[in-house]
């Protein structure tokens, strides 16, 4: 005699900032397979299996509840925010994004969602400290608050109260400095790649400033099994090991042979170099295995921009 095969539901996951660097690694991932994605984004897009593209605009609250008490997802991702290289710090769009994303939040919570994943930033903290814990809070230094910092900080306060007044899960995931393919090209890795492939001189400013960055495909791994966390935690996404801005662009320079490029490092601020060290204690719990080194990552981000520029050629 057999028994009957059990009817598994498949679980909706509704993911913001679909189209953006994170979200395309993510919606990608065969992790995610096994869940119904529901991809709010600004851009039309076509739908794979199991996968649906929402054009919405974030800020349109109606839209928004309507779209959640509809298909009401069981699983929030919450990527989108805002992101212009050199202006993100200080725009003032920050404050929408906080009053959208408590909205988004309220309403996933109020029509049956179960657990999200918010996407916080290692901005949060003070980097004069020597160990960035997971479970700080708050940045001490009051010098390195602004609008994109506050606003993150406010959302995760906030969206706190509003998990507890529903008894809903919440994981506040944050992401440090990050690099890859599609990574917009004002940032600092495309920049120094697409000059260095042009044969163009190099101009940098505080080149013993420290950062943690990490390739996006291992940033949208990690969150990917943030989604099976069965309780609320704060968990940072980082690499195990922090890079100078100098030490990264002489990594980038061994690929190299014969650019005819200079490199000027200009230290008119004589910063010094903060060995701070950031928390991972969730990542060594799990084991998480990094897909990239830094010197891979690099070599991946080189050899991407040359089929850029020879695929422009040829058209």
């Amino acid at each position: 005699m057999h028994s009957k095969a059990k009817n598994y539901k498949v679980k909706k996951i509704l993911i913001t900032g679909a189209n953006g660097f994170i979200g395309k690694n993510l919606v990608n991932l065969s992790d995610l397979r096994r869940y119904k994605k529901i991809c709010l984004s600004t851009k039309n897009k076509n739908s794979y299996k199991n996968t649906k593209f929402v054009k919405i605009n974030l800020f349109d609250k109606p839209q928004i509840e309507k779209l959640i008490k509809k298909e009401r997802p069981e699983i929030l991702v919450h990527l989108a925010w805002e992101t212009e290289p050199k202006k993100y710090l200080n725009s003032k769009k920050n404050l929408k994004w906080l009053h959208s994303s408590l909205s988004l939040f309220y309403f996933f919570c109020k029509y049956g969602g179960q657990k999200a994943i918010l996407i916080g930033s290692g901005l949060e903290l003070n980097f004069n400290s020597k160990n960035l814990k997971e479970e700080m809070q708050l940045v001490g230094d009051q010098k390195n608050l602004n609008f994109y910092n506050i606003t993150k900080i406010l959302f995760h306060i906030k969206a706190k109260k509003i998990a507890n007044y529903f008894n809903k899960k919440i994981i506040w995931a944050r992401v440090f400095w990050l690099y890859g393919p599609n990574e917009s090209s004002k940032r600092l890795i495309p920049t120094i790649v697409k000059k260095l492939n042009n044969n163009k001189n190099i101009f940098i400013q505080d080149p013993n400033k420290i950062v943690n960055i990490l390739h996006v495909y291992d940033v949208s791994k990690v969150i990917s099994k943030l989604i099976s966390l069965k309780k609320n935690k704060v968990v940072h996404i980082a690499d195990k090991k922090n890079y100078s801005i100098k030490t990264l662009i002489n990594k980038t320079l061994q690929y190299y042979k014969n650019n005819t490029s200079k490199v000027v490092f200009n230290n008119k601020k004589n910063l010094k170099t903060n060995r701070y060290k950031i928390n991972i204690n969730y990542l060594n719990n799990i084991n998480f295995k990094y897909k990239y080194s830094i010197d891979q990552g690099l070599l991946e981000m080189i050899n991407y921009f040359k089929n850029e520029k020879s695929k422009y050629k040829n058209q």
